[in-house]
């Protein structure tokens, strides 16, 4: 399937807008769970150009507001970014993601982040 359908069936899970020609996506309104400053946030998803053969979130970038804690601390694999027109926003880092491209879809992304961010590790903040 391609990025239009994906997109079209995230829709129907989130809101979304669709910025930079199909670069960036915001999935509006997502639930977080339990032990976060926010119950639902807004996550920036940079789409690799040659999606869905890459998943987002290895060689581009996942993104969460920069003030998210869980537990009133900082993620662990959470670093400052700063999004051309978009501001500044708090890469929440992958080193691999497992992927299938025949199989992989943007609610799986979505669920994987959920997942990711229950129970996250933290660090102390150093500000």
């Amino acid at each position: 399937m391609t990025l239009d359908h994906h997109l079209r069936d995230l829709s129907t899970v989130y809101p979304l807008s669709i910025l930079s020609d199909y670069k960036y996506v915001i999935v509006h309104d997502f639930r977080l769970p339990p032990g976060f400053n926010h119950s639902h946030i807004d996550i920036l998803v940079e789409i690799p150009d040659d999606y869905p053969c890459s998943p987002p979130g290895v060689d581009t970038h996942i993104c969460v507001p920069p003030d998210l804690r869980f537990r009133e601390k900082k993620l662990e694999d959470v670093y400052k970014r700063t999004v051309a027109d978009l501001g500044e926003w708090g890469w929440f880092c992958y080193h691999s993601i497992d992927w299938d491209p025949n199989r992989g879809n943007l609610i799986k992304l979505m669920e994987m982040v959920r997942t990711d961010l229950t129970n996250p590790p933290t660090k102390i903040d150093e500000e």
